[in-house]
């Protein structure tokens, strides 16, 4: 069932007309950030259903001088907290969706990634009173009291959550995943006892982990994190095929002109090798993997297309 089918008729026909519009449009993927139905081309944010002031509307993607022509047009406004100038929103009240094809489609076509500069890690932990010490440990339990397991996740169509009903398949723990709109939620209920196990990355989690109120069980890479987390086994070496890759870059509007790419590969690369940067992403965990743009691009469009099939293969999204 439809995780929207609650609302009202306007809203799921301005989404099946959303999902239609995009579904031949390469690189598309469609998830759920803050309870609202979002396209993304490529990883990149370009159309979200959302709710303003009591009204439904659309929030678009656009460059500054479209928005300010967009905004002389009836339906349309300003997008809150847009304080960089780059989104407008259109109400679905009177909307003419011949004429709103074409605003949708220069929003999807208005960025591309410039580069990819770090992966960011996933772990599973527990809270520390746990009786589990090892990700192994849980899931035999788990496997042999079905059914009985909670485990936390992020938004509904996330890489956690994607991971985490993974996870509950590879295991057969056939546990209760729930969800949340942040991290901070679901640490919480793993801490009060909610949840067995969560998810997340290391930073959001570092001052428990300092605590010593979490427990790490494992890492979701390929291979063990350096440094201080050197310790920790991959989910791999504990019997189970799970690999999750989450990345940080940035994207930039479309036709940016070569020697415009050039220089932000150049800087990227060079602010990465400084010894005093270095200090402080190695301090949070996160993994260098930097990517130019034309890598960037093939990188992007492959994890869109995984995405999208593991969203399909899960009944998160058709």
């Amino acid at each position: 069932m439809d995780e929207f089918a609650h609302a009202g008729p306007d809203y799921l026909d301005a989404l099946e007309r959303l999902r239609a519009e995009c579904a031949d449009w390469p690189g598309v993927t469609e998830t759920t950030s803050w309870g609202n139905p979002t396209f993304k081309a490529n990883g990149t944010t370009f159309a979200v259903l959302d709710r303003y002031r009591g009204s439904y509307c659309v929030w678009l993607r656009c460059g500054h001088a479209q928005r300010e022509a967009l905004v002389e047009r009836e339906g349309y406004f300003p997008a809150p907290y847009d304080r960089q100038k780059h989104a407008v929103c259109r109400r679905l009240e009177g909307l003419d969706w011949d004429d709103f094809r074409g605003v949708l489609r220069a929003s999807y076509e208005s960025l591309m990634p410039v580069a990819i500069v770090f992966f960011d890690p996933e772990v599973i932990y527990t809270r520390t009173e746990s009786p589990h010490k090892t990700l192994a440990d849980a899931l035999a339990h788990m496997k042999t009291n079905r059914g009985k397991a909670r485990w936390g996740a992020s938004n509904p169509a996330s890489l956690e959550r994607i991971a985490m009903e993974r996870l509950n398949r590879l295991s057969g723990a056939r546990a209760v995943v729930v969800s949340h709109e942040g991290g901070g939620d679901q640490v919480i209920g793993v801490l009060n006892g909610t949840y067995d196990l969560g998810i997340g990355e290391i930073q959001e989690l570092r001052a428990q982990i300092e605590a010593r109120k979490l427990r790490l069980l494992a890492v979701l890479t390929e291979k063990r994190l350096p440094g201080g987390f050197s310790d920790l086994p991959t989910a791999r070496e504990q019997g189970v095929d799970l690999v999750v890759t989450k990345f940080r870059g940035l994207a930039g509007p479309k036709k940016l002109p070569a020697g415009v790419l050039k220089a932000w590969e150049q800087g990227l690369e060079a602010v990465l090798a400084d010894p005093a940067y270095r200090q402080e992403y190695a301090r949070e965990h996160l993994v260098p993997a930097f990517m130019d743009h034309y890598e960037a691009a093939r990188f992007t469009t492959r994890f869109a297309d995984e995405l999208a099939a593991s969203l399909r293969e899960l009944g998160i999204a058709r």
